[in-house]
C-alpha cells in the first residue's frame, strides 16, 4: 500500500529533474548562440539572473507539490479515501503532464534553435520519437488512472477487466517512459 505513493513521489521527482534539465539546457543553449550574451548586455543578465531565481523556485515548489500528492493518494488507501486518492492521482497525472508538456517544449526548443547551426543540429527522427513516447507515456498514464478508478467501482467480471487494463496500462507507460529516459 505504501509502495504506491513512493513510487508516484519518486516518478514526480525524476520528470521534474529531467525537465529541469531540459529548461536548463534549451535556455543555456540560447544564451550560447545569442550574441548579447557574448557582449555582456546589462539587460541579458538581468535576464539570466531572472531565469535562475525561477529555477531555483520551481526547485522548491515542484517537488513539493509531487509530496503532497503522494502523501494525498497514501491516504486515499490508507483511509479509503476516494476523495483524498482522487486529489492525489489527478494532481500527480496534472504534474507529470505539465512536466512532460513542458519538456516536449524544451526539445522543439532546442531543436529550432540549434537547426541554425551546423555543429549543434541534432537527429531530427530523435526528437520525433521522444516526442512520441512522451505522449504515449501520457496517454497510458491516464488510460491507468481511469481504468483504477472504473475497477474500484466495478464488481464481478468488469472489475477483472478494468483491473487488467489497468495492469496494461500502467506497463506500456512505465516501458514508454523507460524508453524516453534512456534517450535522455
Amino acid at each position: 500500500m505504501l509502495l504506491l505513493p513512493i513510487a508516484n513521489a519518486f516518478d514526480g521527482l525524476i520528470h521534474w529533474v529531467i525537465t529541469q534539465s531540459y529548461i536548463k539546457v534549451a535556455n543555456e543553449t540560447s544564451q550560447i548562440l545569442d550574441l548579447r550574451v557574448h557582449l555582456n548586455d546589462p539587460e541579458k543578465r538581468a535576464e539570466v539572473s531572472q531565469f535562475k531565481l525561477r529555477i531555483k523556485i520551481a526547485n522548491v515548489l515542484f517537488p513539493l507539490l509531487v509530496l503532497a500528492c503522494s502523501v494525498c493518494i497514501y491516504f486515499g488507501y490508507k483511509l479509503e479515501n476516494a476523495w483524498f486518492y482522487n486529489i492525489g492521482s489527478y494532481g500527480w497525472l496534472s504534474l507529470v503532464t505539465s512536466f512532460t508538456l513542458t519538456w516536449g517544449w524544451m526539445l522543439y526548443k532546442l531543436y529550432r534553435d540549434t537547426v541554425h547551426s551546423k555543429k549543434l543540429l541534432p537527429n531530427k527522427r530523435i526528437f520525433i520519437l521522444h516526442g512520441s513516447l512522451l505522449a504515449f507515456f501520457l496517454l497510458m498514464s491516464a488510460i491507468a488512472i481511469f481504468a483504477n478508478w472504473k475497477y474500484f467501482n466495478s464488481i464481478g467480471n468488469a472489475q477483472e477487466y478494468w483491473g487488467g487494463t489497468t495492469d496494461l496500462a500502467i506497463l506500456l507507460a512505465n516501458l514508454s517512459e523507460a524508453v524516453t529516459f534512456a534517450l535522455v
